[in-house]
């Protein structure tokens, strides 16, 4: 079981593809019930293949079994919060 707590940085699974500018890219995050579309800095991707990669999620607050995310970005539905389940971060997740 991993240890979470405020702070800790998790890389979160995405699908990636070009962005409107060299500088980004598109990704589409399936979190934990919740799919959230936007553009990040390439600088914050970590690619995973052609078309997947990882980017970085800062635990901001941990209460029971849920894990409040901020994400780098900007994203259409979403201030890059979110809400996760430890059990979906423990399966889809790595630490960074």
């Amino acid at each position: 079981m991993k240890l979470y707590e405020s702070g800790t940085v998790i890389e979160i699974p995405c699908r990636i593809a070009p962005g409107a500018f060299p500088t980004e890219y598109f990704v589409a995050i399936q979190l934990d019930g919740e799919k959230i579309n936007g553009f990040v800095p390439a600088h914050y991707i970590s690619k995973n293949g052609r078309s997947s990669a990882y980017i970085p999620g800062t635990v901001e607050r941990v209460a029971g079994s849920t894990l409040t995310i901020r994400m780098p970005g900007s994203f259409f539905t979403t201030i890059g919060v979110a809400k996760i389940s430890q059990h979906w971060a423990e399966n889809y997740t790595r630490l960074s």
